[in-house]
């Protein structure tokens, strides 16, 4: 392997071969060989190295244990977990936990838990989440990265999911945020079926690169593969491949996937793999603005300051033991159970998984998946809080241009209502009301009379809703002040923070 620069300008790692080889070591010095010279005596002689020489140095046994391993890189200070203590990898390469070469960055000031915690919650503040729990997975997905990074965490992590209702919500500059506050820059692959741009060999090449962040945005529709279900629970090397190269095997655990969509389907081995992050659209919202330019551009500049605040609260998480929750609701559960307690005790959040396995079950279910985006149309449409036939479901789907799972091309009204009906079927079993997200669904039975059969007939209509959030009930008032109770009024005098107390 080689360290290169892309065309970010950052540094990434690639193969080398021996054609390759044959030109690097011409940097190092003069490549000569012995040649037979004037009067048959032998002489040294400039040369070009030969392929197979150059194949010969790089599979011989020597490179192997001579070169420094590389597990990956990481483009800012890692505080890494070394024998027990907490310790910052500044730039340059370091043999501790497998080998990290660190390719710039400044070390993050010392910074008190209070102040970091309020820094963190700034990279938030400005986001819609659908549940206190979504804002609490959001906070986690900052520090995961430095967790995993640094080895903290030795089992497996989820993928992160970015979920929106609609285009343009925030998902994809949420992470943005997290890459700037690690300085990095992601690989990023757009979602295609097969040949060799498919998304496994894509993967596998960002793997190769060594650079920590790998990004799938934009995902529509359902997505499969095997081999991310693979490397997200291999705890450990997994083998690359690209084209025209042999395998290499690389540490899977120092990478982090993630993905974004705004309904993505999945497999439920998938779905449990993720951590799901759902964000609404908030209409004419503008994020703050900062001195720097927007939030992005603010983390960037101050990358240092937000990056000091994760390591305050690893730090803190540290001096605690490093406890963990007793929550069971991720199958990743000595991700799901540190960050829960992080996120609850440090970060005084929501429960890390609080409303989790409700989305869990839905990008799994492909009726579910379906029935959440007509939803989103009929919201759209001013249609919540209407019966809404089957019949009407499918025109929605039609002028919206959702597609109808399982519906094949060409089918009439007749097909179509009929698939409607078994996708409400799995959808809500027996029960007669499902929540998806912040939608209420509820079905009923109403009386329809056909005029042409001159009868009344059953049908199944279906109620869209979103439910007003449940008020607290103010305090009881006592009926009459005591007399000994003391009264204050209201001053209408600015406060100047003195008491008048000598």
């Amino acid at each position: 392997m080689e360290l290169r620069e892309d065309d970010n300008g950052g540094l990434r790692l690639d193969l080398l071969r021996a054609q390759a080889f044959r030109s690097r070591i011409e940097k190092l010095g003069l490549i000569v060989a012995w040649r037979m010279g004037e009067g048959c005596k032998a002489v040294l002689k400039p040369i070009i190295c030969p392929t197979d020489t150059a194949e010969g140095i790089l599979a011989c046994q020597a490179a192997t244990v001579l070169l420094p391993k590389v597990r990956g890189l990481a483009a800012c200070p890692v505080l890494a977990e070394v024998d027990g203590n907490a310790l910052i990898l500044g730039k340059g390469y370091h043999s501790a936990n497998g080998g990290l070469l660190v390719t710039g960055g400044k070390t993050p000031p010392a910074m008190d838990i209070a102040e970091a915690v309020q820094v963190l919650r700034l990279l938030v503040a400005d986001f819609d989440f659908s549940t206190p729990g979504d804002r609490s997975r959001a906070l986690a997905s900052f520090i995961t990265p430095a967790l995993r990074l640094g080895r903290w965490l030795c089992s497996h992590i989820p993928i992160d999911v970015a979920e929106a209702d609609k285009s343009q919500s925030g998902k994809t500059y949420r992470q943005k945020l997290v890459f700037a506050v690690y300085a990095e820059e992601p690989y990023r692959i757009a979602l295609r079926d097969g040949g060799v741009g498919g998304l496994d060999e894509s993967i596998q090449q960002a793997l190769i690169t060594g650079r920590p962040f790998i990004q799938i945005d934009n995902v529509r529709g359902r997505l499969e593969s095997q081999f991310i279900e693979m490397m997200t629970t291999a705890g450990g090397t997994v083998g690359a491949r690209v084209p025209h190269r042999s395998e290499v095997l690389i540490d899977s655990r120092h990478f982090l996937l993630m993905i974004t969509s705004n309904g993505v389907e999945t497999t439920p081995d998938l779905a449990n793999r993720s951590s799901i992050i759902r964000i609404r659209k908030q209409a004419h919202h503008a994020f703050r603005s900062f001195p720097e330019g927007d939030l992005l551009d603010h983390v960037k500049a101050q990358q240092a300051r937000f990056l000091a605040a994760i390591f305050a609260v690893i730090r803190a998480w540290q001096a605690a033991g490093k406890p963990r929750t007793a929550d069971t609701r991720h199958s990743f559960r000595e991700w799901g159970q540190a960050l829960d307690w992080i996120v609850q005790h440090i970060l005084d959040e929501a429960p890390l998984m609080d409303g989790h396995e409700q989305a869990q079950q839905r990008v799994s279910n492909p009726a579910l998946t379906w029935l959440r985006r007509v939803a989103l149309a009929l919201e759209a449409d001013q249609r919540l809080d209407e019966d809404i036939m089957a019949a009407s479901i499918g025109e929605v789907c039609e002028d919206h241009g959702i597609e109808i799972p399982g519906l094949r091309d060409g089918g009439d009204d007749t097909s179509r209502n009929k698939r409607l009906g078994l996708l409400m079927k799995k959808a809500f079993g027996e029960a007669p009301e499902i929540v998806i997200d912040r939608f209420h669904i509820s079905r009923t039975e109403k009386e329809h009379y056909y005029q042409a059969d001159q009868q009344y007939k059953t049908l199944r209509a279906y109620l869209f809703s979103i439910p007003l959030p449940e008020q607290p009930e103010p305090p009881e008032q006592p009926s009459e002040l005591s007399k000994n109770t003391p009264h204050f009024t209201e001053s209408m005098e600015p406060y100047s923070g003195y008491s008048g107390n000598s």
